[in-house]
């Protein structure tokens, strides 16, 4: 399968590496802060594309089978909505939202 990955803290590197050692693509990674994808680039030696924003990650990838969302808790709805929009199967990270109403909003 080929991944992306958007949310590439501690988390979401791990959550790649063992995509990437079950055999699976790293297609293209994002997160919010270009700090963590020059470090998530570095330490996971791939040479994909990266992204400040989850809807150009969709649009660049379109052989994008799946999605890890692993970003901050407060972020997830935000990040999560565009794949889950774009019809892609979403694996995410600790809990939709740290609010309840967001999280029935989203639903």
């Amino acid at each position: 399968m080929k991944y992306g990955v958007y949310g590439v803290g501690r988390i979401g590197r791990i959550h790649a590496r063992l995509v990437m050692d079950l055999g699976s693509e790293i297609s293209c990674i994002g997160d919010d802060l270009q700090g963590a994808l020059d470090a998530a680039v570095d330490e996971l030696s791939v040479g994909c594309d990266t992204y400040l924003d989850p809807a150009e990650m969709i649009k660049s990838h379109p052989e994008m089978e799946a999605v890890i969302v692993a970003s901050h808790t407060k972020d997830h709805a935000r990040h999560a909505l565009p794949f889950i929009q774009a019809a892609l199967p979403v694996y995410l990270e600790k809990p939709l939202t740290d609010d309840l109403d967001e999280s029935f909003q989203f639903v």
